[in-house]
């Protein structure tokens, strides 16, 4: 086993790890310090034990999250995806009742950006983003909690401005 296949820069912090088993190099890798930053607030819903919404989605785990995606995305093309996330808001803003057109539009959208993943426009972070944020959103009042994503997302839009490429 070679040593350049167990070692890999982190895609947060940008520290290099090294593992003791081979890695897949075409993966993205945390360091364990990033990974406890970005998994937290992701561990089954927004709220806390208080049933408030987690404020540091809005702040660190935004941060984070942008930090995982410098490594191969634009802010044009994020910024189209939070166009797709509030075009969906405003779906089932207007009408609840449509929140299963939503739910079917936000899939599409998690296709899309694993088709952007599989061409090099997008890292694997941003679909991970959506993988996990998905299960967060079915997993009790829909429109509640898309409304949170939507301005997590927005949150992470703010900090992507001046950091990823334009």
């Amino acid at each position: 086993m070679s040593e350049t296949n167990r070692t890999a820069n982190c895609a947060g912090c940008g520290e290099k790890i090294t593992f003791v088993h081979e890695i897949d190099k075409t993966r993205e890798q945390w360091c364990p310090k990033c990974r406890e930053k970005i998994a937290p607030p992701y561990f089954g819903t927004y709220l806390d034990k208080n049933g408030e919404v987690k404020t540091d989605l809005f702040f660190e785990t935004a941060k984070t999250i942008v930090g995982s995606l410098k490594t191969s995305m634009k802010f044009s093309k994020l910024r189209s995806y939070y166009g797709e996330v509030a075009r969906i808001w405003r779906l089932i803003e207007n009408d609840p009742a449509r929140d299963q057109q939503a739910k079917m539009e936000f899939k599409l959208l998690q296709a899309k950006a694993i088709y952007d993943k599989n061409r090099g426009f997008a890292p694997d972070a941003l679909v991970d983003f959506f993988n996990k944020n998905e299960q967060i959103i079915g997993g009790g009042d829909f429109c509640e909690n898309f409304g949170i994503f939507k301005k997590h997302f927005e949150a992470v839009i703010a900090f992507a401005k001046g950091e990823l490429k334009s």
